[in-house]
């Protein structure tokens, strides 16, 4: 496990190129298959630019990598930061239609992030080389986050439905199920929380079963008392039964 530098960016950009080509934001960003590659290798390099000093990021090799926002950095990067890593050439890079596309996109993940108002780490992204997929790169780089978290929740976004059993195997709910845009892809927004130990939630004892409160029993009122007494003596005199056989 290294620690990811700004030096970094060079193949990290296109690491994260190979594992979001099927990713259904850039695919509605982007829908020609042919230049896709291109334009979101653009868009990884420009946000990774974009956000080079607040990231904190976690590589394995040159296979895999997790790139992270710590407590008390927004994941909203003011534009004054977008235009100095570069965004003016992005209708050059992507086309006028994906430009637009991801400017919409861009300020719709704005305004769902910023209902997170707690202390939290933020995954920003997490991706592995298609040809070392499956072999448990990304849960090294998740356990590795959950370790650095400790109590501290972490919040991710995602567009990509395989992402959602991925992420809840590991601890994460979905907490926002919004589509994002009018057209667009559906979004997840998911949080994952240390579960703490019940001795550390309640001293109280937990109980095995479930409880339920009783019904009150209805006062017995305006009944005559012999009337009460015969009926307990017919409740307690035993069921008559026959022991001739049927014809």
């Amino acid at each position: 496990m290294n620690q990811w530098t700004a030096a970094d960016a060079s193949w990290v950009a296109p690491l994260f190129t190979a594992s979001l080509q099927d990713d259904p934001g850039f695919m509605w960003m982007f829908p020609l298959a042919t230049e896709r590659p291109a334009q979101v290798r653009w868009v990884q390099g420009f946000l990774i630019r974009a956000k080079a000093k607040l990231l904190i990021g976690d590589c394995i090799e040159r296979q895999a990598a997790a790139l992270w926002l710590p407590p008390g950095t927004s994941p909203i990067v003011p534009l004054w930061t977008e235009l100095f890593a570069g965004l003016a050439m992005a209708p050059f890079a992507c086309g006028w239609e994906g430009t637009l596309r991801g400017l919409r996109a861009d300020a719709a993940v704005k305004i769902r992030l910023q209902k997170v108002q707690q202390p939290c780490w933020y995954l920003d992204t997490l991706g592995v080389s298609p040809e070392h997929q499956g072999q448990g790169l990304g849960r090294t780089l998740l356990d590795h986050g959950f370790a650095r978290a400790g109590d501290l929740p972490i919040f991710l976004y995602t567009v990509k439905p395989d992402n959602v059993p991925y992420y809840q195997r590991f601890g994460f709910e979905v907490i926002d199920d919004a589509p994002l845009l009018q057209g667009g892809p559906p979004a997840w927004t998911m949080c994952w929380q240390k579960r703490r130990n019940m001795a550390q939630i309640s001293n109280d004892p937990v109980p095995l079963t479930p409880t339920f409160a009783s019904r009150p029993e209805k006062p017995e009122t305006n009944r005559d008392p012999t009337f009460l007494h015969n009926l307990r003596m017919i409740r307690r005199k035993p069921a008559f039964h026959s022991t001739t056989p049927p014809e």
